[in-house]
């Protein structure tokens, strides 16, 4: 019997909703409890958001990442076989690009098994395919960070799947787009990407005056444009944990600020933007003066956008957004 010829009652549907919500909340909360979030090169979203235009970041993620995702991971909820079989080949493909081939068989299986066998029990087999797909998409964002954030994270995949999953089976198909949509849509608008500020940062001592300001990111064309002497500092379109070590870095060891004095060994310098922020900062050298570039790093810092950690014993020295 087809999907779409079974009226799901509401009732055989709660367990999707409470559970998702729990999930989901559940890791919400869980997560805000982090203090440091995934490193820059850790995390594969926010590379993509420095290297892409604005335009083109927020198309990926608003538009591209929501349909491509429901289709692969809800649209067996459309009730039509072809619809199940799409679903087949997208989550396959989805899991064949992030874990070993083996998966490229296991995914199918798993699909045939739900749909043949169960071909006369339709309402566990809507079951399954809501607890197997749920468990996929989440799967699916294991790239998006490194394993101890991501498992983390993971209820909070777990538990959106399985409401887009009730919204699918409950209302229909294009309202669980629709949805992921507004969700991803959200995220950036919460994480700064969409809007800047008109209130520029002043930055200034006796020997340099600039300003630092958060810009939106659909005015930035992807190119990231640093330039750093004594005279003049430019960064246009960095997140402020890269502009923070780069002042950091130029013409100093980690040693010479941070750290312990006494040993020569160099410290690695790990960063740890927590926003979709970019920011465009312009310093220049006051006049007969050079840039004092530990004046201008305690600035950042005292401006309360960004901490630094210093972690003596493995030699790391962490710059995190705030």
């Amino acid at each position: 019997m087809a999907l779409d010829k079974i009226k799901m009652p509401h009732g055989k549907l709660k367990w999707i909703l409470w559970t998702g919500g729990i999930c989901f909340v559940g890791g919400m909360i869980l997560n805000a409890f982090i203090e440091t979030p995934p490193s820059m090169q850790d995390n594969a979203v926010l590379q993509q958001a420095s290297q892409l235009p604005g335009w083109a970041f927020l198309f990926s993620v608003v538009v591209f990442a929501p349909v491509m995702e429901e289709f692969a991971f809800r649209s067996w909820s459309i009730g039509r076989r072809w619809a199940q079989y799409v679903s087949l080949v997208l989550a396959s493909g989805f899991m064949a690009m992030i874990f070993p081939s083996f998966w490229v068989l296991i995914v199918p299986i798993a699909f045939a098994l739900n749909v043949f066998l169960l071909r006369g029990k339709p309402i566990l087999q809507t079951y399954i395919f809501v607890l197997l797909t749920s468990f996929l998409f989440a799967l699916a964002h294991k790239d998006n960070m490194d394993l101890q954030h991501y498992l983390l994270a993971f209820p909070i995949y777990f538990g959106l799947a399985l409401l887009l999953s009730y919204i699918g089976l409950r209302l229909h198909f294009a309202l669980c787009i629709a949805t992921h949509f507004l969700y991803n849509f959200a995220l950036l608008m919460i994480g700064g990407f969409l809007f800047g500020s008109q209130t520029p940062i002043v930055l200034t001592d006796e020997s340099f005056s600039g300003s630092m300001q958060h810009i939106s990111g659909m005015e930035s064309r992807g190119e990231i444009i640093k330039t750093m002497s004594y005279d003049t500092i430019v960064c246009n379109r960095c997140f402020i944990t890269d502009i923070a070590a780069d002042v950091y870095l130029f013409g100093r060891d980690s040693v010479k600020m941070y750290g312990d004095k006494k040993s020569k060994a160099a410290y690695t310098l790990e960063v740890y933007p927590a926003t979709y922020r970019f920011y465009n900062l312009k310093v220049q050298a006051n006049e007969g003066k050079r840039i004092n570039y530990d004046s201008l790093f305690k600035q950042l810092l005292n401006e309360g956008k960004i901490a630094i950690e210093v972690l003596k014993d493995e030699k790391i020295i962490r710059i995190k957004e705030n």
